[in-house]
C-alpha cells in the first residue's frame, strides 16, 4: 500500500515552482487535485488548483489558470485560512495585471494588503506594497510608486531579513522606479545590492528579471547596444525554460529599443 504523503509533495510542487520547472509542477499538481478528489481531501484540493493555476499562468495559459482560480476561490470560501485567501488575492492581482485592468490590480490589491494588516502578515504585507509599486509604475505614477517599494523594502528588511526572495522583489521595483525617473545613481546603487544576492545563483527566473532591469538602466543611459545585450542575456535564459509571459514581456521591451 502507497502512503500519500501530502506535505512532501507540496514541498516538491514548491521546488519545482521555484526551479520555473512548470510542466512537472503542473503534473504533481494534477496528482494532488486526483487524490483529493478520490478521497475527499479539501487542502490537497485546495493546494492543488492554487499551485497548478499558477503553473498555467506562468506558461502563458491564462485560460485554465482562470478555471483553477475559480476552483480554488470555491473551495476556500467553503472552508480557508487567512493564508488562503491572501493567496487568492494574489492570484487575482496576477490575471487582472494580464488584462491591464490597472484598477482591478489595485481593488484587490488594496484588500489584500488591509487583510494582512488585521492578519499583522508582514511578508505579504511586502509583497503587496510591491506589486501596488509595479501597477503605479505601469499607470506612470512613478513618485507614488517609490513610496510604496520603498515601504515593501522596510518591510522586508526589518522583519524578514534572511528572506532573499522578499527582499529582492522590493529591491527590483525600487530600481524600476529609480529607472522610469531617470536617477542612473540611484538604479546603479540597487543594481549592485541586487547583484551581490546569493539567491541570483540558483533563480533563473530572478536573474532574467535582473538582466532586463540591467538592460533598462543601459537604455536610460542611452546605450542601446549594452542594453541589447542583457536582454539577449535573459532570452538565452528563457530558452531553456516555459515563462511565455516573461518572454512576451523581455521581447517587447527589445522590440522597443
Amino acid at each position: 500500500m502507497i502512503i500519500f504523503n501530502l506535505e512532501a509533495l507540496k514541498k516538491k510542487i514548491i521546488q519545482y515552482k521555484n526551479e520555473s520547472n512548470y510542466e512537472e509542477t503542473i503534473q504533481l499538481c494534477c496528482d494532488m487535485i486526483q487524490y483529493g478528489e478520490k478521497n475527499n481531501h479539501h487542502r490537497a484540493l485546495v493546494e492543488g488548483f492554487f499551485h497548478r493555476g499558477v503553473s498555467y499562468y506562468n506558461i502563458g495559459d491564462v485560460k485554465n489558470a482562470f478555471k483553477d482560480l475559480m476552483q480554488h476561490k470555491e473551495l476556500i470560501e467553503k472552508e480557508g485560512s487567512n493564508k488562503d485567501f491572501l493567496n487568492s488575492y494574489n492570484f487575482l492581482f496576477a490575471l487582472h495585471l494580464y488584462n491591464e485592468d490597472y484598477e482591478k490590480c489595485k481593488d484587490v490589491l488594496i484588500q489584500l494588503i488591509n487583510l494582512t494588516n488585521r492578519v499583522d502578515n508582514k511578508f505579504m504585507l511586502s509583497n503587496g506594497y510591491s506589486n501596488y509599486s509595479h501597477v503605479l509604475n505601469l499607470e506612470g505614477a512613478h513618485e507614488e510608486a517609490l513610496n510604496y517599494a520603498e515601504k515593501a523594502y522596510d518591510l522586508a528588511r526589518r522583519y524578514a531579513p534572511n528572506d532573499e526572495a522578499l527582499i529582492i522583489r522590493a529591491l527590483f521595483n525600487r530600481t524600476k522606479t529609480s529607472i522610469y525617473l531617470k536617477d542612473i545613481d540611484q538604479s546603479k546603487m540597487f543594481l549592485d545590492e541586487i547583484e551581490s544576492m546569493e539567491i541570483l545563483k540558483n533563480n533563473p527566473r530572478l536573474l532574467v528579471f535582473y538582466y532586463n532591469l540591467k538592460a533598462s538602466h543601459y537604455n536610460i543611459k542611452n546605450n542601446e547596444s549594452k542594453a541589447l545585450e542583457y536582454y539577449r542575456e535573459s532570452i538565452d535564459i528563457l530558452n531553456n525554460y516555459k515563462d511565455h509571459i516573461l518572454m512576451k514581456e523581455t521581447y517587447e521591451a527589445m522590440i522597443e529599443i
